[in-house]
């Protein structure tokens, strides 16, 4: 497997990781400390592959679920739209 294709393996991933983490997070499957937590993976898997649009997109998640006012693992983003976290 040559470097590029590992990278949009890894690109494909994360986006992949996120989608998952705010599903579980908006069902109430894990609360904000988890997904807050399962994302610093995701930027450290982005960071090792000196990945930086994937780093910036995941610190703008962690962002948005941190200064969400939702503490009990139900998580309603009603503006959420995949196409407006990928910008």
């Amino acid at each position: 497997m040559n470097k590029n294709s590992l990278r949009k393996r890894t690109e494909w991933f994360i986006r992949m990781e996120i989608d998952r983490v705010i599903a579980n997070l908006k069902n109430g499957v894990v609360n904000k400390e988890h997904a807050l937590g399962s994302l610093n993976t995701l930027h450290q898997i982005a960071s090792t592959m000196k990945d930086s649009d994937s780093m910036q997109h995941v610190c703008r998640v962690m962002d948005r679920v941190r200064n969400s006012a939702h503490t009990t693992g139900a998580f309603y983003f009603t503006e959420y739209r995949r196409e407006s976290m990928w910008q």
